[in-house]
Formats: C-alpha cells, sequence, structure tokens
C-alpha cells in the first residue's frame, strides 16, 4: 500500500511532520512518500536517520504520477490541498484522502476556503470532540460520522478508576532572580 504525505515531513519542530513520522515508522508493511526540505541543521541530522527507513521514500514530482492508495494530509495550504487533489485524481478510483486539519476554522482564517473545500468534498468526516462535530455540522452542513479523541486515553482521566490523589498546595519557588511557579493539581477539588 502507498501513502502520500504531501508535507516536508524532515521538520522536527513542526508538531505536524512530527505526527505524520510517529505514524510513518513503525508501520514497515506500509510504503509512506513524504517531501524533504530540511531547514535547519537539527532536521538534517535527525532527517539521516528517518530516511534511511526502507518503507520511507522522498517524494519527488515524478513520484506524483504514481497511484497511491491513501494521500494523508494535516494542513490546508494551497501547495499541500493541490498536490493531494493532483495525486487522487491521478490513482482514482481507489485513492482515499484523509484530511485532518488541527485547527477551528473561521472565516477570517487565510485559508478558510482550503478548508471548506477538504470538508466539503470529503467521503467521511471524523471529529476529535463532540465540540468539533457540532461546529461542522453548524458551519459546512456536514454530519459527522464518528468521534474519536485525539490520542487521549479517557480511561486514564476516569475518577473511577484513577488513584486518588492528595495534593493540596501551589508552590511558589524564587531561585535567583526569576520566578517560577509551581502548579499542583488533582483530582479532585482540593478545597
Amino acid at each position: 500500500m502507498r501513502i502520500l504525505f504531501p508535507i516536508n515531513i524532515d521538520r522536527w519542530t513542526n508538531p505536524i511532520a512530527t505526527l505524520l513520522r510517529e505514524i510513518a515508522v513503525p508501520n514497515t508493511d506500509l510504503t509512506f512518500y513524504a517531501f524533504s526540505r530540511p531547514v535547519s541543521r537539527e532536521d538534517r541530522r535527525q532527517g539521516q536517520q528517518f530516511w534511511s527507513h526502507r518503507h520511507i521514500r522522498r517524494a519527488t514530482p515524478p513520484d506524483l504520477l504514481r497511484r497511491f492508495d491513501i494521500v494523508q494530509h494535516a494542513s490546508a495550504t494551497p501547495a499541500n490541498v493541490t498536490t493531494a487533489r493532483l495525486v487522487r485524481w491521478h490513482s482514482r478510483p481507489a485513492c482515499r484522502q484523509i484530511y485532518t486539519a488541527n485547527v477551528q476554522p473561521h472565516r477570517a482564517d487565510r485559508y478558510y476556503t482550503w478548508y471548506a473545500r477538504a470538508v466539503l468534498q470529503a467521503d467521511v468526516l471524523v471529529a476529535v470532540s463532540r465540540v468539533v462535530a457540532d461546529d461542522l455540522q453548524t458551519i459546512f452542513g456536514r454530519r459527522v460520522h464518528a468521534i474519536i479523541p485525539n490520542g487521549v486515553d479517557t480511561a486514564f482521566f476516569d475518577r473511577q478508576v484513577a488513584p486518588h490523589l492528595t495534593m493540596p498546595r501551589l508552590a511558589f519557588v524564587r531561585p535567583m532572580r526569576c520566578l517560577w511557579a509551581c502548579y499542583v493539581s488533582a483530582n479532585a477539588p482540593i478545597w
């Protein structure tokens, strides 16, 4: 299975690229393509190890004419959306596009029209919360097919399962000339 991430995936300070790398590295039975444009020494150094994985390949312009099974992009920049459209069109009818927006779209956002197009063209919509699902319904008139929390283990935060913690302190520590605040929370109200 071929998967395209139309993003410069070797930028180590980019949270979206980091997420996509975490998806690609352990899935050795799939072939991933992504763009490469490191901007720092760290990007180049870390990228050497990342690109050494046999199942992860640097995408080149001719690769965009290959057939892909999935195009997964997490930003609505004109370049990413255009690349995703080109690849999806060339790979039709079997290619599926996965688009994940990490922001709440609003009309003042310069990428709003790109978000709208992605939402309106999607075969299936998945939201990370009921609030996001309601916004998609209100803003775009599209029903969400499923809600999948974004990387949260809800059982871990369940009061019935979590051990009782008593931490009734808020400490302020002043080393040298800097003011440091240490905030400690609890699973239940502490006063």
